[in-house]
């Protein structure tokens, strides 16, 4: 893991549909990976993320801000979906 790499874990932004986010590292409550707000436009991923759970949570998240009407059942169905979809596409690439 780099450690002496400045981007390393720094907050960024990332437009989802026209919507500027910010998304930044968090120590958020113990059974919570993430979280987003669509009124303040952040979506905060935990401290103790990383490998697959950071990305699928980072995922999870990026859905919500794309589609924040969708309800939390089909954000997990989408999420999962999209996450074994793309680990195929990366086994055979």
């Amino acid at each position: 893991m780099e450690t002496n790499n400045p981007k390393r874990r720094s907050p960024f932004y990332h437009y989802f549909r026209g919507k500027r986010y910010r998304t930044r590292w968090a120590h958020l409550a113990k059974n919570k990976d993430a979280d987003w707000n669509d009124d303040s436009r952040e979506i905060r991923l935990g401290r103790h993320l990383f490998g697959d759970l950071l990305m699928r949570s980072a995922l999870h998240e990026g859905l919500h801000a794309c589609l924040p009407d969708l309800d939390e059942d089909a954000v997990v169905e989408t999420e999962a979906s999209l996450w074994y979809y793309l680990r195929k596409v990366k086994e055979r690439a």
